[in-house]
């Protein structure tokens, strides 16, 4: 196999609005674009650490790279990309979120080599690895995803989730847990209410909610 050269680019964005969670507003994100080049393919992948979600913190992912440019082999298959990390100096444990990077730019290589969707691959993998599943052929045309709101006012949420679903979702997941559960309860009802019956709603609460009967009466409203 050919050996890959590996790159990264910083970058950093302000969200156009605060997305309010249980964890505190977030208002901006940076990270970095990471690749891998080898006979000709490139590999990408994204590398965003989110310390207060359990991974490392930037400065650690970026005493790593102060080290890059930097040259390994390439993967063969699947079970080849743990090694391949741990070659680079990578650690899933001390830097998760660099190594998840690095992961998805040199799945997306393999993919790319071979001619065909990563999605492909890893189906296919699964299907060897646990004896379940169709593999490839019984992979969807498209994945439906959830339209994601901010704790806002009940309001803007409503908004947001009848947009959500005028645009074609068919789930919504709303951000709570910052305020009280009364504020939880008001905007998980304005969602419920101006996304109608049918559309799915989630609520995420990013660990502010002590355990699963904090939820009680924000469920209950919904029933």
């Amino acid at each position: 196999m050919p050996r890959l050269i590996w790159r990264a680019a910083r970058w950093k964005a302000d969200l156009s609005r605060p997305l309010s969670t249980g964890a505190g507003a977030i208002v901006k994100r940076g990270g970095w674009y990471v690749a891998c080049t080898g006979d000709g393919v490139t590999g990408l992948g994204e590398v965003a650490p989110w310390p207060i979600w359990g991974t490392e913190a930037s400065e650690a992912a970026a005493t790593v790279l102060r080290g890059w440019p930097a040259a390994g082999l390439a993967p063969g298959k699947i079970a080849d990309v743990a090694g391949i990390l741990r070659g680079l100096g990578l650690d899933p444990f001390a830097t998760p979120a660099l190594w998840a990077g690095c992961e998805l730019a040199a799945l997306d290589w393999l993919a790319k080599h071979a001619g065909v969707p990563l999605a492909a691959i890893l189906a296919d993998y699964w299907k060897d690895l646990t004896g379940t599943g169709e593999g490839a052929a019984g992979l969807p045309d498209r994945v439906a995803i959830a339209a994601l709101i901010g704790a806002d006012d009940p309001a803007d949420v409503a908004a947001a989730a009848a947009r959500a679903v005028a645009n074609g979702h068919t789930a919504v997941k709303v951000k709570v847990g910052d305020g009280t559960l009364d504020d939880d309860v008001a905007r998980a009802m304005a969602a419920r209410e101006a996304m109608g019956p049918d559309a799915e709603l989630r609520l995420d609460a990013n660990g502010a909610w002590a355990d699963a009967a904090a939820a009680g009466p924000v469920l209950g409203a919904l029933q």
